[in-house]
């Protein structure tokens, strides 16, 4: 979803808020002695099961039930410095990583109980961590769509509308309507209302000029058919706050340097 959120300098600059909600179907495997040998289960091989209780000793004979679990998996997060599909991508690459961590040191578990330990501290700190460097690097870096002037950039091109039909893309920069400069979102949709039948917008993409032509249906509609990056005339925005405890970590680096 599209936001306009206040950068850390006061600006306002558009972001996209990620949210996504799985709901996991689980099956634990509850391990049963009291039902072993002749109880009519399947015999499993040498290797079953993959992580093996403590203390268990003959497993060819115990009797695994199947307990349903109804969980959920949530995913959140704020796109200010890259594409969404971008941010989306990076998320899951470094949630690859972690996960491949943790399934490591589960498995290594199984034969030395320090991994344990470790596993047990690895899960919530390395998440943290993963959590806190994301969110710095969206606090610190140079946000996509903002509107440093002269111009108004586009956030978002809305499918089969005005501007998509003219070729427009996510990031152009509206420099003139029919030969007027523009400014602000309120002086872009002042020229679009009061133009003729024609609409020529000068566009910047890339640091280049160009010249595109709205077709008649969009100057009759005096729309553009676009997300505009918010400038200081938007009423409403986010804050943009995050709070961690490694943040203290950070502050007392930071004092040391």
């Amino acid at each position: 979803s599209p936001v306009c959120v206040q950068h850390k300098s006061g600006k306002l600059i558009g972001a996209y808020s990620l949210q996504k909600f799985w709901p996991v179907p689980l099956l634990a495997l509850v391990f049963m002695p009291e039902l072993g040998g002749g109880a009519g289960g399947i015999s499993m091989p040498d290797w079953w099961p993959l992580i093996k209780p403590a203390g268990a000793v003959d497993l060819q004979n115990l009797t695994l039930w199947l307990v349903p679990i109804v969980a959920g998996l949530g995913y959140g997060e704020l796109a200010i410095t890259m594409h969404p599909r971008k941010k989306v991508r990076m998320s899951a690459l470094n949630l690859l990583f972690y996960s491949l961590g943790l399934l490591g040191l589960t498995l290594l578990g199984t034969r030395e109980p320090l991994f344990l330990w470790l596993g047990a501290i690895y899960s919530p700190l390395a998440h943290e961590v993963l959590v806190f460097l994301a969110n710095l690097r969206e606090q610190e870096g140079q946000p996509l769509f903002i509107n440093e002037g002269p111009g108004v950039m586009i956030m978002e091109v809305l499918p089969g509308k005005s501007a998509d039909r003219a070729g427009l893309e996510s990031r152009d920069v509206v420099l003139e309507v029919n030969g007027l400069t523009v400014d602000s979102i309120a002086e872009l949709r002042s020229e679009l209302s009061m133009a003729g039948s024609e609409v020529l917008l000068t566009v910047k993409r890339n640091s280049r000029r160009m010249t595109v032509r709205l077709s008649q249906v969009a100057a009759q509609e005096k729309q553009l058919g676009a997300m505009l990056v918010p400038d200081e005339s938007t009423s409403t925005w986010l804050e943009n706050k995050f709070s961690s405890p490694l943040e203290l970590f950070r502050s007392m680096w930071q004092r040391t340097r």
